[in-house]
């Protein structure tokens, strides 16, 4: 757990200034400029979340011996270890899929909860969604986002995952994609989807909530359909 709760507090606040700074810069708020900023956000944001993931998901799978033990001691140690083996290159393996993953995914994940919100708003006549619309808007953003991405997921796990026992049988992000498919069929690209959006829902329902309600506090947007400046 040690790499995605370190690694957290500081992504999410680094995609919601971005996109928020980015956002601002166009004449009008309006869907195209949420999914451009959240683009840009996820973008950036990739070359953080790679190395992280790795960490995470080599920590994850490291057991080796009767008395399984593994090779890693934390998310710290995996890193420093892939840094000492292979170079940067290796900390960024599947920077690609990442990158691909992470761009139009944060995109459709800004303007989803954007186009969600305003239409929550129309049902009430004050245009206040309030908490309840807040974690709906949420929730289904991340649904959404996570439906349009997911394939990228897989693969970027699958190449991320391999190489413990120091073979690796994908040459890059092409070759994991053409395997897999080749090797599972199209529906290699769902594995495992609903249970990530049964993840997705609540976990985003509070992160765009805490999200909102935090800048509301700080006198940045207003709890209405017009007012999600990020």
């Amino acid at each position: 757990m040690a790499s995605p709760l370190v690694g957290l507090t500081f992504i999410n606040a680094l995609v919601f200034g971005v996109q928020g700074n980015v956002q601002r810069q166009f004449d009008q708020s309006s869907l195209y400029s949420h999914f451009i900023s959240g683009s840009l956000a996820g973008f950036v944001q990739s070359f953080i979340c790679g190395p992280m993931e790795l960490a995470k998901i080599k920590v994850q799978i490291d057991t080796q011996g009767k008395e399984r033990k593994g090779k890693y001691h934390g998310s710290i140690d995996a890193l420093r270890k892939i840094y000492r083996m292979e170079g940067f290159r290796g900390c960024y393996r599947g920077l690609m899929l990442t990158i691909a993953r992470d761009t139009p995914g944060l995109g459709i994940y800004f303007m989803s909860y954007e186009f969600f919100c305003s239409e929550i708003a129309k049902m009430y006549a004050d245009g206040q969604i309030g908490i309840m619309g807040l974690l709906t808007a949420g929730g289904l953003s991340g649904m959404s986002s996570w439906v349009c991405t997911y394939s990228f997921d897989v693969f970027k796990t699958r190449l991320q995952a391999e190489g413990l026992d120091g073979q690796n049988k994908y040459r890059g992000s092409i070759d994991v994609i053409q395997k897999s498919i080749r090797n599972e069929g199209i529906r290699v690209i769902n594995k495992g989807l609903g249970t990530q959006l049964l993840r997705a829902f609540p976990t985003n329902a509070a992160i765009f909530t805490c999200a909102t309600l935090s800048l509301e506090l700080m006198g940045q947007t207003s709890n209405n359909s017009n007012g999600r400046q990020g």
